[in-house]
């Protein structure tokens, strides 16, 4: 969905531990395992398959965006006011 919506590739990592290994690999970097994040990332992070924009989903979620754009900008006035009142 995410390639469709930018329609760009998007890569996956081998892993779904994000938020976790994001972690371990700031503690990496401060305690100088690693020079930079740059090195860490090297070390850390595999690639899985990699997911191509499909263009007729591509060309749906530009209409689609479209049609938000406009609503967005009829009810963002009504938006703020709301977010005013405590």
């Amino acid at each position: 969905m995410q390639a469709d919506i930018f329609n760009a590739e998007m890569l996956t990592l081998s892993t779904e531990q994000g938020p976790g290994m994001g972690a371990a690999m700031l503690a990496a970097i401060g305690s100088g395992i690693y020079p930079d994040a740059g090195a860490c990332v090297n070390a850390f992070v595999k690639y899985g398959k990699a997911i191509a924009p499909i263009p007729e989903n591509v060309a749906k979620y530009q209409e689609i965006y479209a049609i938000y754009r406009t609503v967005y900008q009829q009810t963002a006035p009504i938006c703020h006011a709301l977010a005013q009142i405590e």
